[in-house]
Protein backbone atom coordinates (compact mmCIF):
# COMPACT_ATOMS: atom_id res chain seq x y z
CA UNK A 1 0.00 0.00 0.00
CA UNK A 2 2.78 2.61 0.77
CA UNK A 3 3.87 2.60 -2.74
CA UNK A 4 0.56 3.41 -3.96
CA UNK A 5 0.58 6.14 -1.39
CA UNK A 6 3.84 7.27 -3.00
CA UNK A 7 2.25 7.15 -6.66
CA UNK A 8 -0.80 9.28 -5.40
CA UNK A 9 1.61 11.89 -3.66
CA UNK A 10 3.99 12.08 -7.28
CA UNK A 11 0.52 12.68 -9.06
CA UNK A 12 -0.47 15.25 -7.05
CA UNK A 13 3.11 16.91 -7.08
CA UNK A 14 2.68 16.78 -10.67
CA UNK A 15 -0.60 17.93 -11.18
CA UNK A 16 0.09 20.89 -9.18
CA UNK A 17 3.48 22.11 -11.06
CA UNK A 18 1.43 21.52 -14.74
CA UNK A 19 -1.30 23.71 -13.25
CA UNK A 20 1.45 26.47 -12.09
CA UNK A 21 2.70 26.02 -15.58
CA UNK A 22 -0.22 26.32 -17.25
CA UNK A 23 -1.02 29.10 -14.53
CA UNK A 24 1.82 31.03 -16.39
CA UNK A 25 0.92 30.42 -20.23
CA UNK A 26 -2.73 31.69 -19.70
CA UNK A 27 -1.39 34.88 -17.52
CA UNK A 28 1.73 35.88 -19.95
CA UNK A 29 -0.87 35.82 -22.82
CA UNK A 30 -3.41 37.68 -20.66
CA UNK A 31 -0.41 40.31 -19.93
CA UNK A 32 0.66 40.57 -23.71
CA UNK A 33 0.92 44.10 -25.48
CA UNK A 34 -1.83 45.82 -27.23
CA UNK A 35 -1.14 47.04 -31.08
CA UNK A 36 0.85 49.92 -30.69
CA UNK A 37 -0.55 51.00 -34.25
CA UNK A 38 -4.36 51.18 -33.22
CA UNK A 39 -6.13 53.75 -31.28
CA UNK A 40 -8.72 52.37 -28.89
CA UNK A 41 -12.29 54.94 -29.03
CA UNK A 42 -13.82 53.20 -26.09
CA UNK A 43 -12.68 51.83 -22.88
CA UNK A 44 -13.15 48.35 -23.75
CA UNK A 45 -11.23 48.75 -26.91
CA UNK A 46 -14.05 47.27 -29.20
CA UNK A 47 -13.74 50.38 -31.04
CA UNK A 48 -10.39 51.86 -32.94
CA UNK A 49 -8.96 53.76 -35.40
CA UNK A 50 -5.82 52.96 -37.59
CA UNK A 51 -3.88 54.14 -39.90
CA UNK A 52 -4.32 52.99 -43.73
CA UNK A 53 -1.00 52.36 -44.10
CA UNK A 54 -0.82 49.63 -41.30
CA UNK A 55 -3.75 48.52 -43.36
CA UNK A 56 -1.89 47.84 -46.81
CA UNK A 57 1.47 46.93 -44.95
CA UNK A 58 -0.21 43.92 -43.97
CA UNK A 59 -2.51 43.27 -47.00
CA UNK A 60 -5.57 42.32 -44.26
CA UNK A 61 -8.34 44.55 -43.60
CA UNK A 62 -10.12 42.06 -41.02
CA UNK A 63 -10.48 44.15 -37.94
CA UNK A 64 -9.56 41.20 -35.81
CA UNK A 65 -6.39 40.91 -37.27
CA UNK A 66 -5.30 44.39 -35.80
CA UNK A 67 -6.78 43.31 -32.72
CA UNK A 68 -4.09 41.95 -30.63
CA UNK A 69 -6.17 41.76 -27.61
CA UNK A 70 -9.02 39.59 -29.46
CA UNK A 71 -6.59 37.50 -30.90
CA UNK A 72 -5.04 36.79 -27.47
CA UNK A 73 -8.48 35.80 -25.90
CA UNK A 74 -9.14 32.98 -29.22
CA UNK A 75 -5.62 31.62 -28.34
CA UNK A 76 -6.55 31.35 -24.77
CA UNK A 77 -9.90 29.70 -25.55
CA UNK A 78 -8.16 27.58 -27.71
CA UNK A 79 -5.73 26.48 -25.42
CA UNK A 80 -8.48 25.97 -22.48
CA UNK A 81 -9.95 23.82 -25.23
CA UNK A 82 -7.04 21.07 -25.32
CA UNK A 83 -7.80 18.59 -22.77
CA UNK A 84 -4.03 18.00 -21.49
CA UNK A 85 -0.50 19.95 -21.16
CA UNK A 86 0.96 17.95 -24.08
CA UNK A 87 -1.39 18.87 -25.95
CA UNK A 88 -2.05 22.65 -25.11
CA UNK A 89 1.73 22.73 -25.61
CA UNK A 90 1.68 21.13 -29.12
CA UNK A 91 -1.31 23.51 -30.28
CA UNK A 92 0.56 26.77 -29.01
CA UNK A 93 3.63 25.22 -31.14
CA UNK A 94 1.17 24.36 -34.11
CA UNK A 95 -0.58 28.07 -34.28
CA UNK A 96 3.35 29.87 -33.77
CA UNK A 97 4.13 27.75 -36.77
CA UNK A 98 1.39 28.09 -38.73
CA UNK A 99 0.37 31.60 -37.88
CA UNK A 100 -3.03 30.70 -38.33
CA UNK A 101 -6.12 29.68 -35.70
CA UNK A 102 -8.98 27.40 -36.92
CA UNK A 103 -12.06 28.44 -34.77
CA UNK A 104 -14.76 26.28 -35.20
CA UNK A 105 -15.72 26.48 -39.33
CA UNK A 106 -13.63 29.50 -39.73
CA UNK A 107 -9.61 30.00 -39.93
CA UNK A 108 -8.09 33.33 -38.49
CA UNK A 109 -4.82 34.79 -39.11
CA UNK A 110 -3.03 35.98 -36.71
CA UNK A 111 -0.64 39.49 -36.79
CA UNK A 112 3.01 38.71 -37.01
CA UNK A 113 3.75 40.78 -34.11
CA UNK A 114 1.03 38.27 -32.12
CA UNK A 115 3.60 35.34 -33.14
CA UNK A 116 6.92 36.91 -32.07
CA UNK A 117 4.82 37.64 -28.91
CA UNK A 118 3.76 34.48 -28.57
CA UNK A 119 7.33 32.83 -29.33
CA UNK A 120 7.93 34.58 -25.98
CA UNK A 121 5.78 32.30 -23.65
CA UNK A 122 7.84 29.15 -25.14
Amino acid sequence: MGKLIELQEETKKYNLKVESILFEIEKSLKDMPENPAITKLNESGSCYTINSSELFKHDNWSVTFHNFRHQYEIIFEKLNSCINVERKIKELKSIIEIGKIKIGVRTERLHPKVIENLKQVL
